[in-house]
């Protein structure tokens, strides 16, 4: 058996996800037919060889149990890498705890995902209403 080859930072995360354990046994046949596509396919895109449009990144987020715009941001930066190989992209900045976030987003349950989404944005919109309450009595 050869080694599975993956090229692609989409098709990194998806084999980091269907390797992790987490998940019941899935197998790419058995994605190939959630997704209504071919094995062919979905081996494809695991290893990098292939980049999913929107709609079908977001059946297999939904399958795989991934946030969808990350496939999405990872998706766009494999096709800009193929258009430009030459290009070097640059490392997203993000603040520490940010990169804390991402690393426990995928361990989140979807209602755990929402709720801290909701937290978050009554947190920011009491923070504007602050905000502009201060601004408005000076």
């Amino acid at each position: 058996m050869q080694p599975k080859i993956v090229s692609g930072k989409l098709a990194r995360r998806l084999s980091e996800r269907l390797d992790d354990g987490d998940l019941p046994e899935v197998t790419l046949r058995d994605l190939a037919k959630k997704l209504g596509v071919s094995y062919e396919y979905v081996r494809r895109v695991v290893r990098g060889e292939a980049l999913p449009a929107s709609p079908r990144l977001k059946k297999i987020a939904t399958e795989l149990g991934l946030d969808q715009a990350e496939l999405e941001s990872l998706a766009e930066q494999d096709r800009v890498q193929k258009k430009f190989p030459g290009i070097v992209p640059q490392p997203e900045k993000l603040p520490a705890d940010m990169n804390l976030m991402r690393q426990l987003w995928d361990d989140l349950g979807k209602a755990e995902r929402e709720d801290l989404i909701f937290i978050a944005d009554r947190w920011a919109k009491r923070r504007r209403m602050t905000k502009s309450k201060k601004m408005g009595t000076k």
